[in-house]
């Protein structure tokens, strides 16, 4: 991210977490960090050091990313608006009591969401916004975002959001008769390392629940440790996907057990070109993108003939 930033110099710069400094302090200064070490390892704290330098310094090109705001853009046929999170809930989570905590196990709940729209061509990004809240707020869930914003479901492209879960799946969004002709739903996976992956791939879980609202789903690779019998240049179907060893892969050699190849940046990805209109003109795959479709209905076996009872005659 450090090297991406100084790379593309951006103009400007857009932030849900806008006080960096007293997110790190307020993480550093808690007992809870030390259940979860990853969150302030040396390149996480460079990146948050990084996009605070930018913050300080790009006086003129900050957007807060609360619902109501839109992007800047040179282009006026295009329109990227934020839907979420919304304000009261960012300002509630960011209270001082007990923020590292929430930092640490809900910082989903504040996901920023995006809502594109080019002619009558609609795309949304989901992020990775969870649906249940476990009922202690902030209220920021599909179920507020959709109070607010009705006209988001039925775009052309969805990205799921969080990987698929079932904790981010809203009806609305991804139910049956929901998406249009021609739609895409995206999503990329998690990969959990040796804890249980996303997105489900279980029967009645995950990809098989998206599976009754669109005929196929477009996964940027499969999660570690999942395999296919069929090629993925052409869809696979759900009963193809290879589940991982039961025997638990643990250690620091986990990749090397799992047997991962090298992947490029570009091996992971689905690039779609729209046009105004509302529809995809064009799709570029990488190495590990897939399509997957429903289970493939099962061939029923050929009855066996019943023998044919026989009789000897004496003479």
């Amino acid at each position: 991210m450090v090297e991406l930033i100084d790379l593309t110099s951006p103009r400007w710069l857009a932030c849900v977490a806008t006080h960096h400094r007293s997110e790190v302090k307020a993480l550093r200064d808690d007992p809870i960090v030390e259940d979860y070490p990853g969150l302030l390892a040396g390149p996480v704290k460079d990146v948050l050091s990084r996009i605070q330098h930018e913050w300080d310094w790009n006086g003129t090109g900050r957007v807060e990313l609360r619902a109501g705001e839109r992007l800047p853009l040179a282009r006026t046929d295009l329109t990227i608006d934020v839907v979420a999170p919304d304000r009261d809930g960012s300002r509630a989570f960011f209270r001082p009591a007990g923020l590292a905590k929430r930092l640490c196990t809900r910082a989903n709940e504040l996901s920023a969401v995006l809502h594109v729209r080019y002619g009558s061509t609609r795309l949304v990004l989901g992020g990775d916004l969870p649906e249940h809240d476990h009922g202690v707020g902030p209220r920021t869930g599909w179920t507020k975002v959709l109070q607010s914003y009705p006209e988001l479901p039925g775009s052309l492209i969805l990205k799921i959001p969080h990987h698929g879960s079932d904790g981010a799946r809203h009806d609305q969004m991804v139910g049956p008769s929901v998406a249009p002709k021609g739609a895409r739903w995206t999503l990329t996976p998690f990969q959990g390392g040796p804890r249980r992956p996303l997105p489900r791939l279980d029967r009645g879980e995950g990809v098989e629940a998206l599976l009754e609202g669109i005929d196929q789903v477009h996964l940027t690779s499969l999660p570690t440790g999942w395999n296919t019998t069929a090629p993925l240049t052409s869809p696979v179907a759900l009963d193809a996907i290879v589940p991982p060893s039961p025997t638990p892969v643990t250690g620091a050699n986990f990749k090397a057990r799992v047997g991962l190849a090298p992947c490029d940046v570009l091996d992971a990805v689905w690039l779609m070109s729209v046009d105004d209109a509302s529809n995809c003109v064009a799709e570029y795959r990488g190495d590990r993108a897939l399509v997957i479709t429903p289970r493939r209905a099962a061939t029923p076996r050929p009855r066996r003939r019943a023998p044919t009872a026989t009789t000897t005659r004496r003479r």
